[in-house]
């Protein structure tokens, strides 16, 4: 587009593949193992359990495009957070997310290539919350929306089943974090939490649901009709 986007904080310290300094770990489920939880804090981490058999028995190996298409599912909810944070602190651009997002549901509706494949996975990278504004709302949201987007982007040629475990794990841990710049939580937020935990657990079983029955030679109908909801 040849416009200019300014990054989330000034100096990015991710390097892919490396958790140190604020980097995002490789996709093989460490980060999933890495993450660290409280359970009287965030208990419905557990909610998880009934979403990852799931996953594991509708995106089999052969069904790459499937994979690629409830990655890109799961980040839609998370944009919305990113743009929370980018409104209350004028940090980052949606719209650099917005543009590696619609490329994500464009490889899984055709397998399309993007020239500028290479250009958007190193600004989306960029968009990361800097550790200057951690503390800000919706940051720790806002970094798990940058995870989501940035590492479908860079696995969606060839995805794994850990891609997308970790991918909906970030959908879900999203929400679990929300309010963690805000405690003590009140019952009130977390009564709101736990709706939208099982509102996205749901949302993506529905979403394996339909992506299972679908036929390859139904792919750009069936990927239409999953970008055309998930918002």
């Amino acid at each position: 587009s040849g416009k200019s986007h300014p990054p989330a904080d000034d100096a990015p310290r991710w390097q892919s593949g490396n958790r140190g300094g604020g980097a995002y770990p490789p996709a093989d489920g460490g980060r999933r193992a890495a993450k660290q939880y409280t359970p009287d804090i965030y208990p419905s981490v557990l909610t998880m359990i009934h979403v990852e058999p799931l996953i594991c028995r509708y995106l089999s190996p052969d069904c790459g495009w499937k994979r690629v298409a409830f990655m890109a599912w799961c980040c839609e909810p998370m944009l919305q957070n990113y743009r929370l944070f980018h409104q209350d602190t004028g940090l980052g651009s949606p719209q650099v997310l917005r543009e590696g997002l619609d490329m994500v549901w464009d490889v899984a509706r055709a397998d399309v290539k993007f020239p500028e494949g290479r250009k958007l996975i190193s600004l989306s990278r960029q968009q990361k919350p800097g550790w200057r504004n951690e503390q800000k709302p919706y940051a720790r949201s806002a970094e798990e929306a940058c995870f989501g987007i940035h590492h479908s982007l860079m696995s969606m040629r060839t995805p794994t089943l850990s891609d997308a475990l970790d991918v909906s794990d970030a959908a879900i841990y999203s929400i679990e974090i929300q309010n963690r710049n805000q405690l003590p939580i009140t019952t009130r937020q977390l009564s709101n939490r736990e709706r939208l935990l099982r509102d996205e657990k749901a949302r993506q079983i529905r979403c394996l649901e339909r992506i299972s029955a679908a036929a390859d030679e139904d792919r750009p109908k069936v990927v239409a009709a999953l970008r055309r909801t998930a918002r």
